[in-house]
């Protein structure tokens, strides 16, 4: 991930959106083998400056925070401007990335984009071991993705290749724990990580495979893992069993002398989160909770894709 973005930012391209969706592997012979990895594997970063692309749509917009909530850098929950952002801010997300496949979640959590702004402009990412006790890596990597995780941009790595090289030095250490905890293997990581050449070209995402292949697939083949639920205890509630529809909504707006919209029964589309919050409202009801809608969706068996 590191030298596609270090290879973007000699080309003068930040990415602005930075997350795991945006990251892809795909089978690569030459790579497997120079990296030594138990599967050839290449990664592939999409969809750069996107985020500067929606910005220059909104520009007269005031207030606007564009990019992920949860992988946005504290720059950009400023309220900075893409043409104000440098490498250091695709460093940040990058150390939430990292952060993430350490741990399993990311540092901060909120039902709210509001609420995720307010957790990256305030508060410190929680330590390792607060969120995962028998996480057995060392004092010194986890240094290392708090640095590229701090508020102060000039505290930061200058560049993804300076973080990536300390990453993977510190990764590579063994670390002592206790008897009782569980022993991680130390991540298999390259010694050092060369910045690709000034024509390095990035990637387009044809033919690829989200982040969350198992290394072990063959080329050509891909086994996705299923994602780790949130442990989750909620009070009792009631959700609709199906999608609100055109004609649901139309209903609403004629009852509350809006203008109609739609007469079909496919799912409303292209609404405000103040426009579902006031149908809401007007049913007796409100918008579940990011946990509830969860625990809902994924029903009492477990569906991995419900």
């Amino acid at each position: 991930m590191a030298r596609g973005l270090n290879a973007a930012h000699k080309l003068g391209i930040i990415h602005r959106d930075l997350k795991p969706d945006n990251i892809f592997l795909t089978p690569s012979e030459e790579v497997g083998e120079a990296s030594g990895l138990p599967s050839p594997a290449l990664v592939k970063i999409v969809d750069f400056g996107i985020a500067k692309l929606r910005e220059s749509a909104t520009h007269t917009l005031t207030g606007t925070v564009l990019g992920t909530p949860a992988y946005m850098s504290f720059e950009q929950a400023a309220g900075m401007r893409s043409d104000e952002l440098d490498a250091r801010s695709d460093v940040y997300s990058l150390g939430i990335v990292a952060y993430e496949m350490l741990t399993g979640r990311v540092p901060f959590h909120s039902d709210t984009p509001l609420g995720y702004v307010r957790k990256h402009l305030t508060e410190q990412p929680p330590p390792f071991r607060a969120v995962k006790p028998d996480l057995g890596v060392s004092p010194e990597l986890e240094r290392v993705v708090m640095k590229a995780l701090a508020k102060d941009r000039g505290k930061r790595y200058v560049s993804a290749h300076d973080f990536a090289n300390e990453f993977a030095g510190a990764a590579s250490r063994r670390v002592q724990v206790p008897k009782t905890t569980r022993v991680v293997t130390p991540l298999a990581l390259p010694e050092r990580i060369e910045p690709l050449q000034e024509h390095a070209r990035v990637a387009s995402p044809v033919a690829s495979s989200p982040l969350r292949a198992t290394p072990s697939a063959p080329p050509h083949e891909v086994e996705l893992v299923k994602a780790a639920p949130h442990p989750m205890t909620v009070a009792a509630f009631y959700i609709d069993k199906t999608p609100v529809t055109n004609a649901h909504y139309a209903a609403f707006l004629k009852a509350t002398g809006k203008p109609p919209k739609w007469s079909d029964d496919s799912p409303v589309a292209e609404v405000t989160w103040h426009e579902a919050q006031a149908y809401c409202q007007w049913k007796g009801a409100r918008l579940p909770t990011e946990v509830e809608w969860e625990y809902a969706a994924r029903g009492t068996d477990g569906r991995l894709y419900p």
